[in-house]
């Protein structure tokens, strides 16, 4: 029969593995983690890189005194709204005009 020492130093090597399975796959968990946060912290990164080339464009243009240009389709999305909106006035008068009939 195995006396509890024996029982004991056998177990320990058996303790000691199963141990360092837990601290691999805890390993394994932190790693993914920190790559994840590093794929991000990267991406975030990139992204600051970017703004502050198009904040020092626009510092940039402004010492120059240069405004930045309207967008062609910022106007001719005003010239339309406009166009749709007199075109709505003109049928609210027309309207108008004929649900009166003394009207000049």
């Amino acid at each position: 029969m195995n006396t509890p020492e024996q029982q004991q130093a056998e177990s320990v090597p058996v303790t000691l593995a199963r141990l360092e399975g837990k601290v691999d796959a805890a390993l394994a968990v932190q790693t993914a983690r920190l790559e994840e946060h590093a794929r991000r912290l990267d991406a975030s990164d990139r992204l600051a890189a970017v703004h502050s080339v198009a904040i020092g464009e626009l510092e940039k243009n402004a010492a120059a005194g240069t405004k930045a240009g309207t967008s062609g389709w910022t106007v001719a999305s005003v010239v339309v709204s406009s166009v749709v909106g007199l075109g709505s006035l003109l049928a609210v008068l027309i309207t108008l005009l004929r649900a009166v009939p003394g009207a000049p």
